[in-house]
């Protein structure tokens, strides 16, 4: 019973965890109509979320829709990426262990740079 509360606390941390945008954006109006978005983020996923949903709002202000011409999204970090996500994957299950949050909080921090870029060309129509 024990396990399936820890469980249960552990899915729920990591939803907030992951639900909480640190992205960080920037939009720039482009000539001839075409925008340009760059969105950084702690997770591949987050970073190509933001920009998607800051282009959408770019367009939605001159009640358009928004039409992407091009997308990319890179890893930037210094640490390796494999690494990365092992030492991510390590310090999010050592918040479950008794007496391992340190080690879950030191591992978390050295992971927690926005190493993510997902950047789009985009217009609006």
């Amino acid at each position: 019973m024990k396990s399936l509360v820890r469980l249960t606390l552990l899915v729920i941390f990591s939803m907030s965890v992951f639900a909480c945008s640190s992205a960080s954006v920037r939009v720039m109006r482009g000539e001839k109509g075409i925008h340009k978005v760059i969105a950084r983020d702690i997770e591949i996923e987050g970073a190509e979320e933001a920009a998607h949903k800051s282009a959408e709002e770019f367009c939605a202000e001159e009640d358009r829709k928004v039409v992407f011409l091009k997308e990319k999204s890179n890893y930037t970090g210094k640490m390796d990426e494999g690494t990365r996500k092992g030492v991510r994957s390590a310090s999010n299950a050592l918040y479950n262990v008794p007496g391992a949050q340190v080690l879950a909080n030191v591992g978390h921090s050295a992971t927690n740079d926005r190493d993510y870029t997902s950047a789009a060309l985009f217009k609006c129509q």
